[in-house]
């Protein structure tokens, strides 16, 4: 089972809720935690993101400019 990182958003950011073979854009507020799978890499165009327990879409790029790794203020639960 992959490790998911935990990243807090600095400022806010767009992200793609697809329901049912439709797709909203979000904007997810600053200061926001989600979550990320180990298993994508840095590379990545798109990644799967967690956001209050529902799963988005965001680019990789608006990720690391707007977002910060928060893993050691929100652990996994053992």
């Amino acid at each position: 089972m992959n490790k998911s990182r935990k990243y807090r958003i600095k400022s806010p950011t767009m992200a793609i809720l697809s329901s049912g073979g439709e797709r909203t854009w979000v904007t997810v507020p600053a200061g926001e935690i989600l979550s990320i799978s180990e298993a994508h890499r840095e590379g990545d165009r798109l990644i799967d993101v967690v956001w209050n327990g529902a799963s988005y879409i965001m680019f990789a790029q608006d990720l690391r400019e707007r977002g910060e790794r928060a893993d050691q203020d929100y652990p996994d639960p053992a």
